[in-house]
């Protein structure tokens, strides 16, 4: 079925329908991957959970390479170790600790915080390229980051919600720091081979992390609900294969600002969803900070100066 996947997205794209179709498959997923968080982490450590879900993912587009006759990158040091540390700042920090301080705050919260990575990759890319932002560039990053301090003010006196915006903002920074990194990366031609030598390295490294953090300690397979597998299912065959293959075959086809819309629209997805599946709320100032930051993310995002096409 993911080959299938595959092989029609690659098809279907090259069309103005397919390409809109691709680009809103992006959306979605981006929005509905938070969803997925909430309730597999509910029941499924968030490294463990993590290692599963990019292994799992990893292997099947080994096996849809594989079928498809892709030819793997003969062996080269430094495009193998580009893509791990990419894997590991994407992937293991990244997203592993976006998906722990998901345990600690609402879906459509974390994805709002998750939406400033943008931001933390031109703030990285300052710091350590001198890459100064433009003057909408600069406007974006104030804008965002102030929108971000009216976000995260009224709940961190709640218990366990500093400690879940401390995850995420780290997971951010992460990704950022990976942005960085593949603007000097070598890496193979087939972004899907890339993919796989991202995946699978990252899936052992979670999976250390996992037993390091004593998430094994308490984890009984038998007591995972379904609902939790069934979110597992989904972050593994639509998050990540689905979601990320839309996003590959976009790239080369729009611009960089279509590309990396779902910055901004998937936490407004993400809000929708947590309200109307997990009953969650935004209060009024969260909701002003919310939108600031969304502003804030889209003028980074718009800029022509700041602009990279995603790798």
């Amino acid at each position: 079925m993911e080959i299938k996947n595959l092989r029609l997205l690659s098809a279907s794209t090259q069309s103005p329908a397919g390409l809109q179709l691709a680009v809103a498959i992006t959306w979605l997923t981006a929005g509905a991957n938070f969803l997925g968080f909430k309730i597999a982490v509910g029941a499924i450590p968030p490294f463990l959970m993590m290692s599963l879900r990019v292994g799992i993912a990893g292997l099947l587009l080994l096996l849809a390479l594989l079928v498809m006759r892709v030819s793997l990158p003969r062996f080269d040091l430094r495009p193998y170790r580009d893509a791990c540390l990419s894997g590991f700042l994407f992937l293991a920090l990244g997203q592993g600790l976006i998906v722990a301080g998901v345990q600690y705050v609402g879906a459509g919260y974390a994805a709002l915080l998750a939406a400033t990575a943008p931001l933390m990759t031109a703030m990285i890319a300052w710091i350590l390229a001198g890459a100064r932002p433009g003057n909408q560039a600069m406007a974006g990053l104030l804008l965002g980051f102030g929108g971000l301090l009216l976000l995260i003010a009224p709940s961190l006196a709640i218990p366990g919600t500093a400690k879940g915006v401390g995850l995420i903002l780290a997971g951010t920074l992460a990704w950022g720091a990976g942005m960085h990194h593949a603007t000097t990366m070598r890496r193979p031609e087939s972004a899907l081979v890339a993919t796989v030598l991202q995946m699978l390295p990252a899936s052992i490294i979670l999976l250390i992390m996992s037993a390091v953090s004593g998430e094994w300690d308490a984890f009984v397979a038998s007591s995972v609900s379904v609902d939790a597998w069934a979110a597992l299912a989904y972050l593994i065959i639509i998050g990540s294969l689905l979601g990320y293959s839309a996003f590959v075959w976009i790239l080369p086809r729009v611009s960089p600002q279509v590309a990396n819309s779902f910055f901004y629209v998937g936490p407004v997805i993400a809000l929708f969803l947590g309200w109307m599946v997990l009953g969650e709320t935004v209060r009024p100032l969260e909701l002003v900070g919310a939108l600031i930051t969304l502003a804030g993310v889209a003028l980074m995002i718009s800029s022509p100066r700041l602009v990279r096409r995603g790798q």
